[in-house]
């Protein structure tokens, strides 16, 4: 899912960094004629909160692992939101970004609607607006923010599997088709 996620294949996960201003640059790299958007949350109280939806779903408290992989490999969608637990390697590109990973039981769903839902408080949004989007690049370009050195760089395997699954996965529509 994460190669997938970063090749922009729709998956049901999100990338999350603990550096500002690694968001701040994420945010403003795209689309420079619309705003950007850097959501924030409290890692902390989204733990305790991801916590108690599984009782309600799973009927304990804990050691769901094994419940969501069924869920998943059955190809059941699920309301649920979790962190995904995955092993970072030293200097790997998920390292150099401070990255984890939010990973929905269904794809679609909108990942700060639903950690609003499950009740944490401590959450926001920033706005960067379109205007100061290309200022902002070039004052983290001078402080050797770049994507190139968060680790982007062509990776012919890692988009061969990309290509892969999105052909598998998501086959373009043929004409007439919704």
């Amino acid at each position: 899912m994460v190669v997938a996620r970063h090749r922009m294949v729709p998956t049901r996960c999100i990338d999350w960094t603990d550096e500002p201003l690694y968001s701040l640059l994420f945010a403003c790299e795209a689309d420079v004629e619309q705003d950007g958007e850097v959501w924030w949350f409290n890692r902390t109280e989204f733990d305790h909160c991801v916590g108690a939806q599984w009782p309600a779903l799973f009927g304990k408290p804990r050691y769901v692992e094994d419940d969501i992989e069924k869920e998943f490999s059955a190809g059941r969608d699920a309301p649920w939101l979790t962190a995904l637990n995955y092993m970072l390697l030293p200097g790997d590109r998920l390292d150099r970004q401070r990255a984890w990973i939010t990973v929905a039981g269904r794809l679609g769903i909108c990942h700060a609607d639903k950690i609003h839902r499950l009740g944490v408080r401590g959450k926001g949004r920033l706005v960067i607006p379109a205007q100061l989007k290309a200022e902002a690049m070039t004052l983290l370009g001078q402080m050797e923010i770049t994507r190139k050195s968060l680790g982007f760089a062509h990776d012919e395997p890692a988009d061969e599997i990309a290509a892969q699954i999105e052909a598998e996965f998501f086959p373009p529509l043929k004409l007439g088709e919704n």
